[in-house]
Order: structure tokens, then sequence, then C-alpha cells
């Protein structure tokens, strides 16, 4: 027991060391090119058209501008396209400040155009909390929707994504374990704290790579390495209980 609490410190330690149909692929393939190939056509402030051909000449630019933004990320969201939607979110943002602070904000070609954007947001943050969600999603797609999700402007909903999905991947790990315990009890223990310290280790990396030491991040994360491993200490003190002759 004095060895496992050796075990415990050291690895605390580490962690607190650790800071639907033809139409719309034609209308997404003539009016959405720059998304593939020219990222750099989305440069922040610039109102781009994105589609000459579906302009309404009653309608202002801006008006013709969102109605057209609609719809290229209407197509994108549909088909997961989350990349090429969070360019193109990027660079509206950016623009959505351009007009604020020209004195547009109040008029309603305004906040149609807002709505677009914001409502686009909404749905591109809820794909990346599915990728997220997924019970065997690969580490590099768990880092992309942390990504997106913090570029999207939701850090405390990525860092709650990232806790949540580490922590139902240690839950599985160790009902996956416990079968193991009747055939090898005597190496419950350090098994145990192999299975938990290298999830919780995962986790810090993956915190590291997306807030690096973000300290309004760093505390909450700290305190979730810390409940992890006061639960498995307790898993061990009830298994070593149970086992007493």
């Amino acid at each position: 027991m004095l060895q496992l609490k050796r075990h415990v410190s050291t690895q605390g330690n580490l962690v607190q060391e650790l800071k639907v149909g033809v139409y719309l692929e034609d209308l997404l393939n003539e009016t959405c090119t720059a998304v593939y190939s020219e990222p750099g056509n989305f440069e922040a402030g610039s109102l781009v058209s994105y589609s000459n051909s579906s302009e309404d000449p009653s309608l202002s630019e801006l008006e013709n501008h969102a109605n057209n933004l609609c719809d290229i990320l209407d197509v994108l969201l549909v088909e997961h396209k989350v990349d090429e939607a969070l360019a193109i979110l990027d660079a509206e943002e950016g623009s959505l400040i351009k007009y604020q602070k020209e004195g547009y904000s109040s008029s309603s070609e305004f906040l149609l155009y807002q709505s677009v954007v914001t409502e686009s947001k909404a749905r591109l943050a809820k794909q990346f909390s599915e990728i997220g969600e997924q019970p065997a999603v690969p580490g590099s797609e768990l880092r992309k929707a942390l990504s997106g999700l913090l570029r999207l402007g939701d850090g405390p909903g990525a860092l709650t994504l990232l806790l949540c999905s580490h922590h139902s991947r240690l839950e599985s790990n160790i009902q996956s374990f416990l079968p193991s315990i009747t055939f090898y009890p005597e190496t419950y223990a350090t098994n145990l704290a192999q299975l938990v310290f290298s999830v919780i280790s995962q986790a810090a990396k993956d915190f590291a790579a997306i807030f690096g030491d973000a300290p309004e991040y760093a505390a909450e994360f700290l305190k979730w390495a810390q409940n992890e491993i006061e639960h498995f200490v307790k898993l061990v003190k009830n298994y070593a209980s149970s086992s007493k002759p």
C-alpha cells in the first residue's frame, strides 16, 4: 500500500506539471471553390460574393451576401464538411466586426447577416461536439473537434468535451479490465494504476495541445484529474477490503 501511495503521489505531481442532391453539389462547386483552393480569398473584413448567379437585384449587397452565405453553409454542414465551414465562419467573424464598427449593427441587413453567422456557428459547434462524443473517437479527431470549438469561441464547451471524452474512455477501460481480477488478483492495483494514469496523461497532453497554459481552464482540468485519482484510490481500497480473508 505504501508503494501504491508513492505511485499515486508521483502521478499526481506529473499531472500538476502538465499545465441533398445534384443541385446542391453544383451549387457548392460553383460558389465555394475559394474555400477549397484559395482560402486567402476569405480575408477578415472583406465582403465576399459567393455566387453572382443567385443575387437578387432588389436586395442590398449585404442581404445578397447573407443569403448566399446561408446557402453555402447549409450545404457544407449537411455534408459535414466542418473544415470548410469553419474557414468561412472565421472570415465572416471579421466582417461582422467591420460592419459593427461602421455603424451597421442596427440595420435589418446586418441583423440578417449576423443571424446567419450565429446560427451556423451553433450548428457547427454541435457537429464538433458530436464528433468528440463518439465512444471510440480517435485522438486526432477529438483534438480537431476541440480545436474547432475553441476557434468558434466556445472554450468552456471544448474543455467539457475533453474531460467527458477522457472520463468515458477511462470508465470503459475500467469495465473491460475488471473481469481480469479473477485471474490476476495480485496485480489489480498496479494494472489499474497503469490504466488510470495513462488516460490522465493523454488527457493532459490533449489539454496542453489545445489550451496551452491558459489559467482559466487549467484549474478545472487539474480538479478533474484529482477526482479521477481519488476515484482510483477508492477502487483500490474497496478491493483490498473485499479481498481480506
